[in-house]
């Protein structure tokens, strides 16, 4: 299940690997504006294609472990999540059908049933960018003259017993996702930053249903 939990590290659109002190930060007064304009950003967005880097910190490594790929989402709930090194691993979201490949062979995940579906729609919530209908977290945002930190902690059952938080970190100017951080409950992170972003460009459908 490692990679199931890489995956939800998804998504789309970010980039600068550090995680800005909390004290740089202040409470967003009137958060729904925020979550309004993030809204409104990504309803302006049908696609999306971006070279990704994910890296994990852990307690017992004394270097981190890195990948890289694509990823590509396109408006009504399709994604394609493409690690090519190390090694092949894609995951593929068309409307409800969520299908993992590993080394070029599909993985059977059916087993791992509600824990699945969830991680699918956390991936299609960060994507949409609506933040305020989920109910697997408690939310928080802050500013700096930068742009906004929403923390979110976990309050479904699983979800808890893995993950401290999460950290997203929006840009004001633009109001794209440019890092996202899931804080384990041991201590270990894993950062996920995005390069090369381009939207509004055209898909081959098979992006969504072909490994």
């Amino acid at each position: 299940m490692m990679h199931m939990k890489l995956v939800i590290l998804w998504v789309v659109m970010l980039f600068y690997p550090a995680v800005s002190d909390a004290q740089d930060y202040r409470k967003v007064d009137q958060p729904d504006r925020v979550y309004a304009a993030l809204k409104q950003r990504s309803e302006k967005v049908n696609t999306i294609q971006a070279d990704f880097t994910e890296v994990r910190h852990v307690s017992y490594l004394k270097e981190p472990q890195k990948s890289s790929g694509k990823f590509y989402f396109e408006k009504k709930d399709r994604m394609r999540w493409e690690q090519t090194d190390p090694g092949s691993y894609v995951i593929m979201i068309d409307g409800s059908s969520l299908r993992v490949s590993e080394g070029g062979k599909e993985k059977n995940i059916r087993s791992a049933g509600h824990m699945t579906g969830m991680i699918r729609d956390m991936l299609l919530m960060i994507v949409r960018g609506d933040y305020q209908s989920g109910r697997e977290f408690e939310k928080e945002l802050f500013q700096n003259e930068d742009g906004y930190r929403m923390v979110m902690t976990p309050v479904e059952k699983r979800l808890r017993q893995r993950y401290d938080r999460l950290e997203m970190l929006f840009s004001k100017s633009t109001m794209g996702l440019k890092e996202l951080v899931f804080f384990e409950k041991g201590g270990d992170r894993q950062v996920l930053t995005f390069r090369n972003e381009k939207i509004n460009i055209p898909f081959d459908p098979s992006l969504f249903t072909k490994f």
